[in-house]
């Protein structure tokens, strides 16, 4: 403790004190600048990642009900082309009966 008050009380000493205050406090307000200025912009870009992320799954869920659609319309596909090669195989059978008759 005395070496605390001898520090705090002597003139000189006192001085060297408060210039490394002065300094810290000049380095805290420069940087407290910059950190401010990278945290607006780190959540800016968090938003803009949110909103891109939102988008993407919105396109995902899109590309599901897509393919969903894609499916069915391959089965319908399928069963309409059954069906046509059905009645073709029906077609020729009765152009066969026809030429038969004739």
């Amino acid at each position: 403790t005395d070496i605390l008050h001898f520090s705090g009380t002597n003139p000189a000493e006192r001085k060297k004190i408060e210039i490394e205050q002065e300094a810290w406090r000049t380095v805290n307000a420069m940087f407290a600048d910059a950190k401010n200025e990278l945290l607006l912009a780190l959540g800016e870009r968090d938003k803009m990642i949110d909103e891109k992320d939102k988008v993407i799954e919105e396109k995902n869920v899109a590309l599901e009900v897509n393919a969903k659609a894609l499916e069915v319309n391959a089965k319908v596909l399928e069963e309409n082309k059954k069906e046509l090669d059905e009645k073709d195989k029906r077609i020729q059978e009765l152009l066969k009966k026809l030429d038969d008759v004739k």
